[in-house]
C-alpha cells in the first residue's frame, strides 16, 4: 500500500479522489471547502483504501483529527491497515511542520478503541476523547 499527502483542489483528478470518498458516507463527508489541508489516502494498487486529515491550529502546535473514512468494498484488515499508515504518515507531517500534539473526538465506542490501539490516549467524557503527543 502506498501513502500520500492530500490536498483538494480543481484539478480532475483531485476531484475524482474525493468524489470516490464521498462515495463511501455521502452523508457524513464534507463539501469540498470545509476539509483541511492537511489530508492522507491510502492507495492499494488503483483501489482507494483510507481518507484522513488533520485541521492544524494557527496558534497552539496542535492538531485536530478529522474525516476517517475508508472503503466498505475493502476488507477489515488491510483498512486497518491503512488506517495505520495513514495515521503514522500524518503524524510525520505535523512533527514537520512543528505540531506536538494530535487529538480527537469520536461518539463511536469503535473509533476510539481503534485510536487506542494507534497510541492513543483515551478520555471518558461525555464523547470519547482521545490524544497523543507527536514528541
Amino acid at each position: 500500500m502506498v501513502v500520500d499527502h492530500y490536498t483538494y483542489s480543481e484539478d480532475p483528478g483531485d476531484v475524482a479522489v474525493y468524489e470516490s470518498i464521498r462515495e463511501w458516507a455521502p452523508d457524513l463527508f464534507p463539501p469540498p471547502s470545509l476539509l483541511p489541508k492537511m489530508g492522507v489516502v491510502v492507495w492499494d494498487g488503483d483501489d482507494l483504501v483510507c481518507f484522513l486529515c488533520a485541521d492544524m491550529s494557527n496558534s497552539i502546535p496542535r492538531a485536530f483529527l478529522d474525516y476517517l473514512m475508508t472503503n466498505p468494498a475493502i476488507g477489515k484488515i488491510k483498512r486497518f491497515k491503512a488506517v495505520k499508515m495513514a495515521e503514522e504518515f500524518i503524524c510525520e507531517l505535523l512533527r514537520g511542520h512543528g505540531y506536538s500534539n494530535l487529538v480527537g473526538v469520536t461518539p463511536k465506542s469503535g473509533i476510539a478503541m481503534l485510536a487506542q490501539r494507534l497510541g492513543f490516549t483515551l478520555h471518558n467524557k461525555p464523547v470519547l476523547a482521545f490524544g497523543k503527543s507527536l514528541t
